[in-house]
């Protein structure tokens, strides 16, 4: 069984997980040097947008996510590789992040900040969520899995569900390696046709096998009941609740 980190939880684990509804919100990915563990946690966009304005907003939202990271895969741990993805705009983040960076001094704060390999906060322009007329809205769902602590195994698949106004639906997918950022396939696939196009073409009998796997993955993560406001509470054996954390902080 696959795990589903809904929103507003974080989970860790060593087998597969993933994640559905990313659309305005955000999910942080983080693979770990020396493990097989993977790390999800799928926040808000309210709570995203709330830190956006001001580097200490953007700083202390970072902070959290780094204090859930490191107690679930502990304080020895090593950050390898982090992936943020999602949202409807990246300016504010990215700005604030490369700011940041220059003046951290927590350790794991750094180790994380420096192990990010992919920013990619500018799923959904602002414009297409003004009084729900978008042409166009995309939601991701995303797997990730490190078969093993070295260089072989990783893996991480992106499913994103461009969505029309008059209800066509185009899916895209793209295979990365977790650990590097690397994009090794990428593909799509029209409501209208059931065959999926791919670049590079003709892909390889290695990547071909992960088409394959993928198919078989996205199946299993799309027959997971959808993410509703009355589901955020549900109690997940590896989910952990991240909202409590946020009522004693003050944003500037």
């Amino acid at each position: 069984m696959i795990q589903n980190v809904l929103q507003g939880h974080s989970a860790i684990s060593s087998g597969y997980l993933a994640t559905r509804g990313v659309a305005t919100c955000k999910a942080v990915i983080a693979t770990f040097v020396n493990s097989t563990s993977t790390f999800i946690e799928h926040i808000s966009a309210e709570k995203l947008f709330a830190d956006m304005p001001t580097i200490n907003g953007t700083q202390r939202r970072l902070e959290r996510i780094v204090r859930h990271i490191f107690q679930r895969a502990g304080a020895a741990a090593v950050v390898r590789s982090a992936l943020l993805l999602g949202g409807c705009t990246a300016t504010s983040y990215t700005t604030n992040i490369r700011a940041i960076k220059s003046r951290v001094t927590d350790s794991q704060l750094r180790n994380f900040l420096e192990a990010i390999i992919v920013t990619r906060l500018q799923l959904n322009p602002e414009t297409s969520f003004i009084d729900g007329l978008g042409e166009i809205a995309y939601q991701v769902s995303i797997v990730v899995n490190i078969d093993h602590p070295n260089d072989s195994g990783r893996l991480m698949i992106s499913q994103i569900r461009e969505i029309g106004i008059r209800f066509s639906e185009t899916l895209h997918m793209v295979i990365l390696d977790a650990r590097s950022g690397e994009s090794l396939i990428s593909g799509q696939q029209s409501i209208f046709n059931s065959s999926w196009s791919f670049y590079p073409d003709p892909i390889s009998n290695e990547h071909r096998q992960l088409v394959v796997k993928m198919a078989m993955l996205m199946y299993n993560v799309e027959r997971m009941a959808l993410i509703t406001q009355d589901e955020f509470f549900d109690a997940v054996d590896t989910d952990d609740n991240i909202w409590n954390d946020e009522e004693d902080d003050i944003y500037f």
